[in-house]
């Protein structure tokens, strides 16, 4: 429950707990690890996965959040390692192609990127994940109706997601649509109350907006 709203503090004891109970219990040392990430703990989060991958070798989230944590790290030639190895045996893996689009992200490459996600996008034609990029990454572009178009998707699936409505929100504000981001930005807080970045996006709306009260 903890984790799903995102109280990745109190979800970490919670799998502490679970760990010191049952040490051999893998996906409890992946979920520890993943709240250690989702807390900016990157190298805990890695030693936390060293754990996990005794029980659980050949689980490629594991991996996956691996190569997430050293982009976060910035050692991307060793992110690339992972994400490149896990495709050598499971091809159509979508988390290790969004993790090398996310090195292109970070080196520049949004064509690269963009056509990373759009792959994925066909495999999974609803992937979350792989819309937002794709609406964030069509807006660095120039492509405002082909963004447009990925977020409305991403509306029409996950009409609940607060990510979503961030996202969303996001795009509104640079598209100068304060009035639609605002509605957007409270829709994402109404989802979830505890998501501090549309909270700060939501602050600075009001600002944009001299709405300082």
């Amino acid at each position: 429950k903890e984790q799903n709203n995102e109280n990745w503090y109190m979800a970490s004891q919670y799998f502490m707990e679970t760990v010191q109970a049952n040490p051999v219990y893998a996906q409890a040392w992946y979920e520890l690890s993943f709240c250690s990430y989702q807390l900016g703990e990157y190298d805990l989060a890695l030693s936390y996965l060293d754990n996990a991958e005794k029980y659980a070798q050949n689980d490629t989230k594991i991996k996956n959040l691996r190569g997430m944590c050293h982009i976060a790290l910035g050692d991307f030639s060793k992110a690339k390692e992972v994400f490149e190895n896990i495709l050598k045996m499971y091809p159509n893996d979508i988390n290790a192609h969004f993790g090398l689009a996310e090195l292109d992200l970070y080196y520049g490459r949004l064509s690269s990127a963009a056509n990373l996600y759009t792959d994925a996008l066909k495999r999974e034609p609803k992937n979350r994940k792989a819309l937002l990029s794709l609406a964030v990454v069509c807006t660095e572009q120039g492509k405002t109706s082909l963004a447009q178009n990925y977020i409305n998707k991403a509306l029409q699936s996950y009409s609940n997601n607060c990510e979503v409505y961030y996202v969303a929100a996001y795009l509104a504000v640079l598209n100068g649509d304060l009035k639609d981001a605002e509605r957007k930005c409270l829709m994402a807080v109404q989802a979830n109350g505890n998501y501090d970045e549309a909270y700060g996006l939501l602050q600075t709306i009001y600002y944009a907006q001299k709405r300082y009260q």
